[in-house]
């Protein structure tokens, strides 16, 4: 039995979502790659989601990548943050290709790959709104070139990145500039840029919905997958299921008590029925937690959640379900005290409830 707190995890959950985001965006030339950063790497659901159609992997932190390499895995794995210093050889050994910014990093990288005999594939992530990374769209021609004549890298394309940072989704202008832009680099440096990456999860409603973009050839889809719904809404996408993921912690305290208590009196003031649970800020991300019905969280710190349960009374050594949006399931996956079970089906557990969109209604 895996020890508490615990996440159950369904990987044909995962699949299955998958497999639908691939076949839709399937229609419309658009492949899907699968990002494994919301989840620490796991193997297990990596697989899943190539199981159901993801033409590759893509995950933020190298050791992620390890990790999926030990396990076995050996499709096309994308680094989507800038490298490290420290970690050159490492990227080129284990990553097919980068997302970079910077001409000096990009040299780095080209001469890592020499070293071992190697060709290293860039990905060149240009800034049109998100304000987080990226290079601006005048200098993409320089970049284009500088990458072409090093002979330790290839260019695999271009990418983009909407609503992490700014929380503003993309816009058909902003992607139509960048069409723009790619098309001038293009014929500036005679060098045709195969891959442009319009995005994440973020990018799904105007993709399937807006006018052609004929470029955009590509996603990085993390949260639409593991969670079935759209980042900047927090909505349940249709089609896309959200039980892949549950997490379980342990009642470690019940009582009736007071929410509130001064040092005037001792008499009890709001008594009600409150539980704490094994489950802190160290754990999770505890304001991304939905608690079954009936539950309110009363407060948290580093190691402890008080919930008030309201009438229902329970018991020392229960367990509670809780269900976690992407900031909590990223947190949560990426730390080693809380357990893993797979290929089960997550306890359910009522948190605010979510009205499905049709943003991917066929």
């Amino acid at each position: 039995m895996n020890p508490l707190p615990r996440i159950d995890i369904d990987t044909q959950v995962i699949r299955r979502n998958a497999q639908f985001l691939c076949n839709r965006l399937g229609r419309v030339g658009i492949s899907v790659t699968g990002v494994t950063k919301g989840v620490g790497g796991h193997p297990a659901v990596a697989q899943a989601m190539l199981d159901g159609g993801v033409v590759g992997l893509a995950d933020s932190r190298l050791d992620n990548v390890m990790r999926l390499r030990t396990a076995g895995i050996t499709c096309p794995i994308s680094l989507i943050r800038a490298p490290m210093r420290a970690e050159m050889a490492g990227v080129v050994a284990y990553c097919t290709n980068s997302y970079n910014t910077e001409l000096e990093t990009i040299a780095l990288l080209g001469a890592a790959a020499l070293a071992v005999g190697r060709v290293h594939g860039v990905m060149l992530m240009v800034e049109v709104g998100d304000s987080r990374e990226g290079l601006l769209l005048r200098d993409l021609p320089a970049f284009v070139l500088a990458v072409h004549r090093h002979s330790g890298l290839r260019l695999d394309g271009v990418g983009v990145n909407f609503a992490c940072l700014s929380g503003v989704p993309p816009t058909t202008a902003a992607l139509l500039c960048l069409c723009a832009a790619i098309a001038t680099a293009e014929s500036a440096s005679g060098i045709r840029i195969p891959q442009l990456s319009g995005g994440n999860s973020a990018s799904l409603p105007l993709l399937l919905t807006g006018p052609d973009h004929a470029r955009v050839n590509n996603l990085r889809l993390g949260e639409s997958i593991l969670l079935g719904c759209e980042p900047v809404s927090g909505r349940l996408i249709n089609g896309l299921s959200d039980t892949a993921f549950g997490l379980v912690a342990e009642v470690i305290e019940s009582s009736h008590k007071s929410h509130r208590v001064t040092v005037a009196t001792t008499r009890p003031v709001d008594i009600s029925n409150q539980v704490v649970l094994a489950l802190g800020s160290q754990d999770t991300d505890i304001q991304g937690l939905g608690f079954p019905l009936g539950c309110t969280l009363a407060g948290s710190t580093s190691d402890h959640s008080v919930l008030d349960t309201g009438k229902r009374r329970r018991t020392v050594g229960s367990e509670v379900a809780l269900t976690m949006n992407y900031s909590a399931l990223s947190r949560a996956m990426a730390v080693t005290a809380i357990s893993k079970r797979l290929c089960v089906k997550p306890q359910p557990a009522v948190g605010v409830a979510r009205r499905p969109s049709v943003l991917l209604r066929a």
